[in-house]
C-alpha cells in the first residue's frame, strides 16, 4: 500500500490494478487475486495499470477416468458441470468446472460445453466411462479437459493403419478377447500391456456396488471383460488402459 493505493510487486516492478479490473463483475468474468509464490501473466492498459491477469502453471494435466458427468447444482453453478473422476492417485473426486475452461485445447469454454460433447453420453443418456486428460486450479476446480481422439481401425476412417497415433491423445483399441503371456510379456493381440501400463480398473458385480481402483494390467488382465487402450506408441506398447472386471462367481 502506497499513498492509499494497493500495489502488487512483480519481478518487473510495482503496479496497481486498473479501476475496471477492481470493479469487474465476477459472475461474468474471471478475476484473479494474486498470491505470493504463484506465476502470472499480466497485461496493462494505456495508463500502465494491470487490466488483466491470469495464473499459469497452477496445475499439471494428467490422466483420469471420467465416471460421471452432470450439470452442476447450486447458487454458483450457472453454465458449470460437475464431474466424478478417478485420479491417477486412486482418489475419486467430484469437482465442478471453473468459470473459464479449456476443452480439447480450445480456451473460453464453460462446463455446459462438456455436457454437449459428442461421445460423452450413450443413447440412454448415461455417461460413457472413458479416460480423459484433466487439469485443475489450485482450488480444485476443473480448468482443462481433453477427450481422446478416436483412432480405432475399422471405427474411425482416419485412423492410423498401424494402430497408434503419437501426435495426439488417442483412443486406439478396444478388446474383450483373451490376454496371453508371450516370452514373459503380457500381450493383447499385437499390443504390449504389461506392468508399465497404467490401468484404471472397474470391478463390477450385480450383487455389490461398483468399485474403482488404479492398478496395472498384470494384476487385472486375465480377468477383464472389456479393455480400452489409449496412447499406444510406435512399439505397440499401451500407455493407459481402462479395464472392466466382472467379479461375479470369482
Amino acid at each position: 500500500m502506497k499513498n492509499g493505493v494497493e500495489l502488487y510487486e512483480f519481478e518487473t516492478g510495482e503496479f496497481k490494478l486498473s479501476p475496471s479490473y477492481i470493479n469487474r463483475d465476477e459472475e461474468r468474468y474471471l478475476k484473479v487475486t494474486p498470491t505470493i509464490g504463484r506465476v502470472y501473466n499480466y497485461y496493462f492498459d494505456k495508463s500502465g495499470d494491470i487490466a488483466e491477469m491470469e495464473a499459469v502453471d497452477d496445475s499439471v494435466t494428467d490422466y483420469a477416468l471420467l465416471i460421471e458427468a452432470a450439470p452442476a447444482i447450486g447458487w454458483d453453478s450457472k453454465n458449470k458441470a460437475e464431474l466424478k473422476l478417478l485420479l491417477r492417485s486412486g482418489i475419486i473426486t467430484v469437482c465442478k468446472t471453473h468459470k473459464k475452461l479449456t476443452l480439447n485445447g480450445v480456451k473460453g469454454k464453460v462446463g455446459k460445453d462438456i455436457l454437449q460433447y459428442d461421445g460423452l453420453f450413450d443413447e440412454y443418456g448415461e455417461t460413457i466411462e472413458q479416460v480423459v486428460r484433466v487439469g485443475f486450479t489450485a482450488d480444485g476446480d476443473l480448468k482443462e479437459i481433453e477427450f481422446a481422439t478416436n483412432n480405432r481401425i475399422g471405427v474411425d476412417p482416419s485412423a492410423n493403419p498401424y494402430g497408434y497415433d503419437d501426435t495426439k491423445f488417442s483412443f486406439d483399441y478396444q478388446s474383450s478377447g483373451s490376454i496371453s503371456t508371450v516370452d514373459g510379456v503380457l500381450r493383447d493381440g499385437k499390443y504390449v500391456v504389461d506392468s508399465g501400463c497404467l490401468t484404471f480398473a472397474k470391478y463390477t458385480n450385480l450383487e455389490e456396488e461398483e468399485r474403482y481402483v488404479v492398478s496395472n494390467m498384470s494384476s487385472v488382465g486375465t480377468r477383464t471383460s472389456l479393455r480400452k487402450y489409449y496412447d499406444i506408441n510406435s512399439k505397440q506398447e499401451v500407455s493407459i488402459a481402462f479395464a472392466t472386471i466382472n467379479t461375479l462367481g470369482s
